[in-house]
């Protein structure tokens, strides 16, 4: 990441992976997981391939129509009836 300020307090991403060819993609996880784990900064991450974001975060809260429907640990979230429709 070329523009990455060092004293974020939080980071926001929106899709931050959808037009990474997968050796990018696997290396900005990567990064992503140590920002997280070594640096403890905080990161919201949107997306709509979950499988991603449940190797990634620690909690995850799922939207439809504008409202909350599920929030939780990824493994929760994933056994979720509606985030299983959504999977699938």
């Amino acid at each position: 990441m070329r523009s990455l300020f060092f004293a974020l307090k939080l980071l926001l991403l929106d899709g931050p992976m959808a037009a990474l060819d997968e050796s990018r993609k696997c290396k900005f996880f990567h990064y992503l997981k140590w920002l997280r784990d070594e640096e403890g900064l905080p990161i919201i991450h949107v997306s709509h391939f979950l499988p991603e974001v449940a190797h990634l975060a620690s909690q995850i809260a799922t939207l439809k129509d504008d409202k909350m429907i599920s929030y939780g640990s990824a493994e929760d979230v994933m056994s979720d009836p509606f985030v299983q429709d959504f999977v699938s």
